[in-house]
């Protein structure tokens, strides 16, 4: 998948998580979803992360290690034992929004890497109209959160009044 979808991916399940999490800072929240949820592809020289860390693209095959089950929880795990429940959830769901993304491409993600080749696959090429398109659902599910977030109808009550 490319960037922008784990982004607005990461950003929507942020969403739904703090809806249920209720953190004292949800912005901290979100930043930390939105850089876990860009993190995994850290093993590849080409995205956003990894091209300022080459050296791992070498070290790491990507969508291997990165991209298990064991990173995901090691990670989550780390920010619990750094930061706290909170951080952790954050850490966790923007993780886990990436792997699921990954998951639904051809390439795949071995969630069980290095221990086990199993993979975990779909037929949503990266970089095509279909993930454009699913790029575009993800956006209008952020677009109708936010809008219930900040009761749309009030505000467009409340300007009506103001006008009249």
């Amino acid at each position: 998948m490319m960037w922008k979808t784990h982004l607005n991916f990461g950003i929507l399940l942020g969403l739904i998580a703090i809806g249920f999490l209720h953190p004292a800072h949800p912005l901290k929240f979100m930043f930390i979803v939105v850089i876990a949820a860009l993190f995994p592809d850290i093993d590849y020289k080409n995205s956003k992360t990894g091209k300022n860390f080459k050296l791992l693209s070498i070290v790491f095959n990507h969508r291997g290690w990165f991209h298990s089950s064991f990173a995901l929880i090691l990670f989550s795990l780390l920010a619990y034992y750094l930061k706290g429940e909170v951080l952790a959830w954050a850490v966790f769901t923007g993780y886990l929004s990436h792997l699921v993304l990954d998951s639904l491409t051809p390439q795949g993600i071995m969630p069980l890497a290095p221990l086990h080749i199993w993979k975990i696959k779909g037929r949503l090429k990266t970089n095509s109209p279909a993930e454009f398109l699913l790029n575009i659902v993800i956006i209008l599910c952020i677009f109708i959160i936010v809008m219930k977030k900040i009761n749309i109808y009030n505000i467009f009550t409340a300007l009506k009044e103001v006008m009249l």
